[in-house]
């Protein structure tokens, strides 16, 4: 999402990026009292581009840090443990028991 007022909210430092937000978040209160409905929406969606960039960091220090953990990718889930159903058998079981209920109506 593109705002016509913010050129590039990717070379801000976190600590611009978190200073805009909050003086938007400011503006945006004091805009609201005085019921500017079209600036209100300007600076949501300019709000929203900023937050739309700390989410995609926040991402990726995310990522980066499972990756650092696991470089392969594999994750690891352990043995599954249950027993072996063999449907062929359950198949029979079943009809044996439609046959039986069909004989005692």
């Amino acid at each position: 999402m593109d705002h016509p007022f913010i050129d590039n909210a990717t070379e801000l430092t976190d600590t611009e990026l978190h200073e805009k937000m909050e003086k938007l978040t400011q503006l945006l209160y004091s805009e609201t009292h005085w019921g500017h409905k079209q600036v209100t929406d300007s600076i949501r969606a300019a709000l929203d581009v900023y937050q739309m960039e700390m989410d995609e960091r926040i991402f990726k220090r995310m990522h980066d840090i499972e990756t650092a953990k696991n470089p392969d990718g594999i994750i690891e889930i352990g043995k599954i443990e249950g027993e072996v159903i063999d449907y062929d058998e359950v198949e029979k079981r079943n009809a044996e028991v439609k046959v039986k209920r069909h004989k005692d109506l």
